[in-house]
């Protein structure tokens, strides 16, 4: 399943239900975090104009007509409770966004995740478009939709594996 997923970033006509996403969300709530704290958050946004200051602000979905949904992944840094836990919302972010994916491609709804290394006044106009709260940080930014039936995507390649596996 996981090797024939692709990004896609174009879309069919047909709308995505909110119901849909709901029942992905469910399954990317069974993905592991740290001492089950759950902190991650999904922002739904189907304002198109909200959609396209977003993504204009964000710099990385140029040339593709702006997605119907927007996901917004975050997690909310409550559940951790001291500077140790610095770096476990964007482990636990992660893991929940992937299962959030891997969701969504199963359903047929094509989605590209785009990266939040939003500069503060970036980062602080985003928020303004949601309506985040300030105690979120960004995971990713997810344009989803139907996807087309066929479609030209980034057949990105991998590094052999023995590059990256150290068997000791």
């Amino acid at each position: 399943f996981a090797l024939n997923r692709y990004s896609t970033r174009e879309f069919s006509n047909e709308s995505v239900s909110i119901e849909e996403i709901k029942n992905c969300v469910k399954v990317a709530q069974k993905s592991p975090s740290a001492c089950n704290r759950q902190s991650s958050r999904v922002h739904v946004i189907t304002n198109k104009s909200k959609i396209h200051k977003i993504l204009e602000l964000q710099q990385g979905y140029g040339g593709y007509d702006i997605p119907k949904i927007l996901l917004v992944t975050t997690v909310d840094t409550r559940a951790y409770n001291n500077v140790d836990d610095r770096n476990l919302g964007y482990i636990d972010g992660g893991l929940f966004t992937m299962t959030l994916i891997y969701a969504l491609e199963d359903k047929l709804i094509g989605a590209c995740l785009l990266n939040t290394a939003f500069n503060i006044r970036k980062d602080l106009l985003i928020r303004e478009e949601i309506g985040m709260n300030p105690y979120e940080i960004f995971i990713n930014l997810i344009p989803v939709g139907k996807m087309l039936e066929e479609t030209i995507v980034a057949n990105s390649s991998r590094v052999p594996v023995e590059e990256i596996l150290e068997i000791h």
